[in-house]
């Protein structure tokens, strides 16, 4: 499955939770840091297609269509593998947007071909720039 980055939202946090927008994917995941109370109606919240239970199973509308893993395009070209892991992380940062812009630019005013590997422990399988 691919989603499109260019429309990563944050759509609302609290109660210890975060609700984003993966393209049209709405995922509910834990952020123990937002401790305020949601601004959006529990509706929305409970709306989300892709939910973290508290036993570290994904449940939700499409939990089945995704399968192991799906795939986030960038606006920086290239696409990152994504799956939901048992600790609420998908193998992204999202917010990281600036940064792979920069490293597309980088690989591009290379004189030879780039392959780019993520070394954070939750990347997996890697990127690699076209």
């Amino acid at each position: 499955m691919l989603v499109q980055c260019r429309s990563y939202r944050l759509l609302d946090s609290g109660g210890a939770s975060r609700l984003e927008s993966f393209g049209d994917l709405v995922v509910r995941r834990p952020c123990p840091s937002a401790l305020w109370q949601p601004g959006l109606p529990a509706s929305r919240w409970d709306s989300a297609d892709l939910v973290l239970e508290a036993d570290g199973a994904w449940e939700g509308a499409r939990a089945n269509q995704l399968g192991e893993q799906w795939y986030m395009a960038s606006e920086a070209g290239f696409s990152l593998g994504l799956w939901p892991g048992q600790n609420g992380q998908v193998g992204a940062f999202p917010e990281q947007g600036t940064n792979w812009r920069w490293l597309r630019s980088a690989c591009e005013a290379s004189p030879r071909r780039i392959r780019v590997r993520s070394l954070l422990p939750l990347s997996r399988p890697g990127l690699s720039v076209p």
